[in-house]
């Protein structure tokens, strides 16, 4: 029950925190039914990280008007990085001012083989002079980062993971990765154009990458029609853009902070 009391200690209040984006479900009506039976009787506050005016949860959720527990937007949720850092690594990278960086990730690597090999094949096609750094992600097949390994030429550079990824994504011109909810607001944050390959499997990435595509330096491109000379010519014309931080909620941790202090120090939550 919401409002739990525990002997003579005051109510613990218990509060939902929750995605831009809802997975879809066979019966959404019967699901949508069961959130709020389960909201109304376990939780006093739903706390939803995103920008209303980018993905409201009536977006995925149609039945927000029934919610009757403060339903609060706290902005995205994402880890930031100092410009110091980012110019710290390009010097450790031995990267001259000027000189184009690219960071391709594929989140943990399950299925991004052939995004990769994808974007190697292209890099070979540029005809402007690029640094490009490839994070496979720890779970790619290992014959597959082998493979890739062997397609490896001057210029390049390709590693499982690093423990500093938004500090490589500040120091980039250009991102490429899949549309993972946490490689997407890194993007954002460090402000870095992006060229975006959302996994087609759910929704979640593609309604993602394109909502957030209209106000921020983010391309989104399909897997389906993905090409090597498609991707090089996105990459040569994405690369010459300028950094560009997006007026969207990015300070979801802290306001999520806020907020319950704020309800911790006053009884309530706004």
């Amino acid at each position: 029950m919401k409002g739990i009391r525990n002997g003579g200690l005051p109510s613990c209040k218990v509060v939902c925190s929750l995605r831009d984006i809802l997975v879809e479900k066979k019966d959404p009506a019967k699901f949508e039914q069961r959130v709020l039976d389960r909201l109304h009787a376990f939780f006093d506050a739903l706390l939803v990280h995103s920008d209303p005016d980018v993905l409201p949860l009536d977006a995925t959720f149609s039945r927000i008007r029934d919610i009757t527990i403060p339903v609060i937007y706290t902005g995205y949720i994402c880890e930031k990085c100092s410009p110091e850092e980012a110019l710290i690594l390009r010097k450790k990278l031995q990267l001259h001012p000027g000189e184009k960086f690219i960071v391709v990730s594929a989140g943990g690597g399950n299925v991004g083989y052939k995004f990769l090999h994808t974007v190697l094949k292209a890099y070979k096609l540029l005809e402007i002079p690029v640094h490009m750094q490839i994070f496979t992600g720890p779970y790619l097949e290992e014959a597959d980062f082998h493979s890739l390994k062997n397609l490896i030429i001057p210029g390049l550079r390709i590693e499982r993971f690093t423990d500093n990824f938004p500090a490589w994504l500040q120091a980039a011109d250009l991102s490429i990765s899949m549309g993972g909810y946490n490689t997407t607001m890194n993007v954002l944050a460090a402000g870095t154009p992006a060229l975006i390959v959302p996994f087609d499997q759910n929704r979640e990435q593609r309604m993602r990458a394109e909502s957030l595509a209209g106000v921020s330096s983010i391309m989104v491109l399909a897997q389906s029609s993905l090409a090597p000379e498609v991707m090089a010519d996105n990459i040569s014309s994405m690369i010459l853009l300028h950094k560009r931080v997006p007026k969207i909620l990015l300070d979801g941790a802290l306001r999520t902070e806020q907020l319950l202090s704020q309800w911790i120090a006053h009884g309530q939550i706004q």
